[in-house]
């Protein structure tokens, strides 16, 4: 919690495909931006309940629309679902605290997950 998460993909949205009235869907678990191109979908699944919420919700047809970028908040929470899509462009961002002077200052790392099968 609290390490920057809605605030990266705030700044990504701005700076890339100027969207300034981006807001934390923490509490609907996606803001979805259907007036851009691409479509974006930002998620914040820390409050979702499992894999069966996010089929409830139909949110895997964000995930397989190719013409969609999708951030995806706590996605160790729809793991398998990530694993059994296959998705072929998928990249893991992972913000750490970087505990120096700054309390402000986060080490990103971005890896790109291969796919599986």
């Amino acid at each position: 919690l609290g390490s920057g998460k809605t605030h990266f993909v705030q700044n990504v949205l701005r700076d890339f495909f100027q969207i300034t009235d981006v807001l934390s869907p923490t509490f609907g678990y996606v803001r979805r931006y259907e007036d851009h191109n691409p479509r974006i979908s930002h998620f914040d699944l820390y409050r979702l309940e499992g894999t069966e919420a996010f089929f409830f919700f139909f949110f895997e047809s964000d995930l397989t629309d190719k013409e969609r970028i999708c951030f995806i908040e706590w996605p160790e929470i729809i793991e398998t679902v990530l694993d059994h899509l296959n998705l072929e462009r998928t990249f893991l961002i992972e913000l750490k605290h970087t505990f120096g002077e700054n309390e402000e200052e986060r080490d990103i790392f971005i890896y790109r997950l291969r796919n599986k099968r």
